[in-house]
């Protein structure tokens, strides 16, 4: 029975216009407010991951069952047995998303991509459904 199912895509229309906005002020910079060009490439290198994903059309997925979590992110695609589970740890960062850790029984750790981590009240109500223990942490910086 599946109690979360998530999917998600770089290749999105929030990301494409976060990405034409953040170029439109940058260029709205240079041509208008006379700043240097290469302060407006420098800042300008950091929407190239998220133009990346928007390019590349790269998928993720999550899936939580009454025995497992599946979770897949490009190429890399993992699985954990919720019996062998501690807890979940569920940090919510400064830039307010949401970073999801599985803690095992024998003490390791595994980290579920940004990406493919659903919303947060649907992932706590469906860990909690499933009888998972639940760590919440407010803001973590790291």
């Amino acid at each position: 029975m599946k109690l979360v199912e998530h999917h998600a895509s770089g290749r999105s229309w929030r990301a494409a216009c976060a990405v034409a906005a953040v170029w439109f002020v940058l260029a709205a910079g240079y041509l208008w407010l006379d700043a240097e060009a290469w302060i407006v490439f420098g800042l300008a290198l950091f929407t190239l991951p998220a133009l990346w994903d928007i390019l590349s059309g790269r998928d993720a997925s999550f899936l939580l069952t009454m025995d497992e979590i599946r979770w897949q992110s490009g190429a890399h695609a993992e699985a954990a047995r919720l019996s062998d589970l501690a807890h979940v740890r569920l940090d919510r960062r400064w830039d307010a998303t949401l970073r999801m850790t599985l803690v095992g029984r024998n003490g390791g750790r595994q980290v579920i991509p940004p990406d493919a981590t659903p919303p947060r009240k649907t992932l706590q109500t469906a860990l909690e459904g499933a009888g998972v223990v639940i760590q919440r942490h407010p803001f973590s910086i790291l």
